[in-house]
């Protein structure tokens, strides 16, 4: 998950209906910045790399692995 700014996110973390997911209440949401979310939105071959450095660690904290 991406949020174009603090704003965004602030008023989304703060809605019950987005609260009441079962991935936000098990703390498995993963919330990547701009740069990541804009080499996922616009794959390359040359963001393939970079996204998956970012991506993967941020994955395996939510899983616990």
């Amino acid at each position: 998950m991406s949020y174009a700014n603090p704003d965004l996110r602030a008023a989304l973390e703060a809605s019950p209906l987005f609260t009441s997911l079962p991935v936000v209440r098990d703390e498995r949401v993963v919330t990547v910045d701009i740069a990541t979310s804009t080499a996922l939105a616009v794959p390359s071959i040359l963001r393939v790399g970079y996204v998956l450095d970012e991506l993967v660690p941020l994955i395996e904290s939510r899983i616990g692995t």
